[in-house]
């Protein structure tokens, strides 16, 4: 009887934790859309990256010391999409996420820059509480 009681338990938690990862997941994604940005913050967040200039962050750290994006074609060159990676919750309510802004294609751009979120689990939804590059 112990055992189906635990086992109930721990299909429980399990759900909630996949709930939680999809939520944080979807917030994270929901960056990429300029609309919504405001919505996924929490009221004191502080956020160190300029989501409307993400671009800059990938010529700022050259690969190649040449011209940055002369070798790019612009059918090629994609938008920089910011991307959830491993969760780490500290609470229930506080996650930290390891990010990026990713380029796809990139020849002479950064392809992949490194973004630390933190999230808040606010009247059931994750909002963003802080973000800042990841110094490399």
């Amino acid at each position: 009887m112990m055992l189906v009681v635990l086992s109930v338990v721990a299909a429980v938690l399990a759900a909630d934790k996949a709930q939680d990862v999809a939520g944080i997941d979807f917030t994270i994604a929901a960056l990429n859309n300029a609309y919504s940005r405001a919505s996924l913050c929490t009221q004191d967040a502080v956020i160190r990256v300029d989501f409307e200039n993400l671009i800059e962050l990938h010529t700022r750290r050259p690969i190649i010391p040449a011209v940055i994006g002369l070798d790019e074609s612009w059918t090629i060159l994609t938008i920089p999409q910011v991307v959830s990676g491993p969760i780490r919750f500290t609470t229930p309510d506080i996650a930290e996420v390891q990010g990026a802004s990713r380029v796809a294609n990139a020849t002479t751009l950064v392809p992949r820059v490194p973004l630390y979120f933190t999230l808040k689990k606010q009247e059931g939804r994750w909002r963003i509480s802080a973000v800042r590059l990841v110094p490399q």
